[in-house]
């Protein structure tokens, strides 16, 4: 009788044991996951960051190499940053950044995806999207923001930069011609949008600016900067070497 006790005890505290260890297994691994889960994610903004955007950079590449399926990067940088931090301190800067992410999240689709690039710049991968089609997007986000975001009555802006995929992309390509196009939009004076128009069979590319043709005439009689967009002179750029 004492040995089948014995025996017993001896079972109870093996199974104890083992559910004992599989509860710590299930615990780490879920902390693993949240901690992965932090670390690819932007404190601020609570925004997917600059590794997961390369990822889908890369994915989308692939996908299409195979399918010839299109998307559209586009790179959106706020207007005259460090000058509003100057003003009002990091902790405005920070509000200013939660923002402008709200205000880009909710004008997307559901298949488009929005990271936090770095600094003050935001990134979208526009699923299924044209040049032309990410344009008027860019645009529709750059009137909203320019409407709807402030700080102590301060408007803010954004410029935008937007590059479609090509079949001679890499990742790090098609990043470096939308944030050349973000800069063809900064050089202008920002709080505009410009494409980078890909030549065909090739790597170079040319910059234009874009606004939305509906209200392209309106906005040019009410906007000077407008017109000088419109015959803002073409800039022949070659794609350099990828600095990402």
């Amino acid at each position: 009788m004492p040995l089948i006790v014995s025996n017993l005890l001896l079972i109870l505290t093996l199974s104890l044991l083992t559910f004992i260890g599989y509860l710590f297994t299930e615990t780490n691994k879920k902390q693993k996951r949240a901690l992965l889960k932090l670390s690819n994610k932007d404190e601020v903004t609570g925004l997917k960051n600059k590794k997961l955007l390369h990822d889908k950079l890369s994915e989308k590449v692939e996908k299409h190499l195979r399918i010839k399926q299109n998307s559209s990067l586009l790179i959106i940088e706020l207007d005259n940053f460090q000058q509003l931090i100057n003003l009002y301190t990091f902790k405005n800067g920070d509000r200013i950044l939660k923002k402008t992410a709200g205000i880009i999240k909710n004008k997307l689709r559901v298949t488009d995806k929005l990271y936090h690039f770095e600094g003050n710049k935001f990134a979208i991968v526009a699923f299924n999207t044209s040049l032309k089609g990410a344009g008027h997007l860019a645009e529709t986000l750059r009137e909203h923001i320019q409407k709807t975001d402030s700080v102590k009555n301060i408007n803010i802006t954004v410029s935008i930069g937007v590059a479609q995929i090509s079949i001679l992309d890499d990742a790090d390509s098609w990043l470096n011609r939308a944030d050349a196009s973000l800069f063809g939009a900064q050089n202008t004076g920002g709080n505009s949008t410009f494409l980078a128009i890909p030549e065909e069979r090739s790597l170079n590319y040319e910059l234009e600016p874009f606004t939305n043709e509906d209200n392209q005439e309106n906005n040019a009689e009410k906007d000077p900067k407008i017109v000088s967009l419109k015959t803002f002179r073409k800039k022949k750029l070659i794609n350099s070497e990828s600095t990402f």
